[in-house]
């Protein structure tokens, strides 16, 4: 069973809804999410949650364990270069999941891509880059990857 999309944003929804009683906010969301010691009321911002649970995904599958549970996971990120796509500077836009990978690893891929994603602004920054899954060079506006 596949949890919708925008499932943490209806929870949101609904919880702050809940709070201002159906009418406008008399806070921002992101004051109530703060931290009570920084002037917030620590209240949980469910698509933050939902995105930091599924990155710690990031790190179990790149560990160096053989962990039998792996194989399915690598098997579907095979289509787009394996779990070294964590390791790439690539656009989730960019890259051809039409199909191949379930919605959850396509959610890991696109959270990722938003804190790791950089643009290099020298010549060793963009010597060190991986080739592959490479957001920088493309052919036919697609980014080149290793299949495995």
């Amino acid at each position: 069973m596949e949890i919708a999309k925008n499932f943490a944003t209806e929870v949101n929804k609904i919880v702050f809804d809940f709070i201002w009683k159906q009418k406008p906010a008399k806070i921002k969301t992101t004051t109530l999410v703060k931290k009570k010691s920084d002037g917030g009321l620590g209240m949980k911002d469910f698509v933050l949650f939902d995105k930091a649970l599924k990155l710690t995904w990031v790190k179990r599958l790149c560990s160096d364990s053989d962990a039998p549970w792996k194989c399915i996971p690598k098997l579907f990120l095979s289509t787009v270069g394996g779990t070294e796509i964590f390791q790439c500077n690539y656009d989730y836009n960019l890259l051809d999941l039409n199909g191949h990978l379930p919605e959850f690893y396509k959610q890991i891929i696109q959270h990722w891509q938003e804190i790791a994603s950089t643009t290099p602004h020298s010549k060793t920054e963009i010597l060190s880059q991986t080739i592959w899954n490479n957001k920088l060079i493309t052919i036919n506006k697609k980014m080149v990857y290793l299949p495995h």
